[in-house]
């Protein structure tokens, strides 16, 4: 699959639910891939908004806000870890360069991963 693929998923995604999610909620991404959980803090970043209830470990259709996107990475990160802008072109969960998104999953060094734009 190239890197430049703007949409994986399209509009909707449909991950399990991590903990009860209703209706209209702001959601957030886990540290386990594909997996959302309600944002619940008011600093809590939101990739989506939840099409419908589910109960924890259910699917739950998701509207995200942005497209996911996919970008290859300088270092291990972990699903649910913050992704910043790294040097050469890369993106890293090292607080090095500004704040590009949130991992939708984990990979080793020079994978490409999915990532939830901010």
């Amino acid at each position: 699959m190239p890197l430049a693929t703007q949409n994986t998923q399209g509009d909707d995604i449909t991950p399990l639910a991590s903990g009860a999610i209703s209706d209209g909620q702001l959601v957030t991404g886990t540290s386990t891939a594909n997996t959302v959980i309600r944002a619940t803090g008011a600093n809590t970043r939101a990739i989506g908004i939840a099409q419908g209830d589910a109960a924890n470990g259910e699917r739950v259709q998701v509207r995200l806000f942005k497209p996911q996107l996919r970008v290859k990475i300088a270092s291990n990160v972990t699903a649910g870890a913050e992704v910043y802008a790294a040097a050469g072109g890369v993106a890293s969960s090292t607080a090095l360069g500004d704040k590009i998104g949130l991992a939708a999953e984990g990979g080793a060094s020079g994978d490409a991963i999915l990532i939830y734009p901010y």
